[in-house]
């Protein structure tokens, strides 16, 4: 099989970690700072922008989004639309990516490393997935 691919969304910096959530595909600018969403004409919009880089996103039963914050050694939790931090979680390593899960999809995943060498066949094999349990709802922990 082989097929072209259209450009939906152009003169972003480096986007990655794309999801489809509520009619809408989300992704993160790693070099502009934010968490986007992109409608089906190619929309822009800014949803949440940050100091540290974003990197993996994902959401919450209740609609509250979750961002990696590489930089930071963070995961925040953030209002349901973007905007405001609601919740920090410290990581061990530098995360890249988040989900949540589990049976009663109360584990957080947070895929971590302790960085990146210049050819990764050759660098030290830190990466980790890293757990936690998490409320459901409400505040507190991502």
């Amino acid at each position: 099989m082989s097929a072209d691919t259209a450009v939906l969304a152009e003169g972003l910096g480096f986007p990655e970690s794309p999801r489809w959530h509520q009619g809408q595909l989300w992704c993160t600018d790693h070099v502009a700072r934010q968490v986007l969403t992109v409608d089906a004409t190619g929309t822009v919009q800014v949803r949440h922008e940050t100091e540290d880089r974003p990197s993996g996103i994902g959401w919450r039963p209740d609609g509250g989004l979750l961002m990696v914050a590489m930089h930071g050694r963070r995961v925040v939790r953030i209002g349901a639309e973007g905007g405001e931090v609601l919740a920090t979680l410290t990581t061990h390593g530098t995360p890249y990516a988040c989900m949540l899960g589990g049976d009663d999809r109360r584990t957080l995943f947070v895929t971590t490393s302790e960085g990146r060498g210049d050819d990764p066949r050759h660098a030290p094999r830190t990466g980790r997935i890293e757990v936690v349990e998490v409320e459901a709802t409400g505040v507190g922990l991502p």
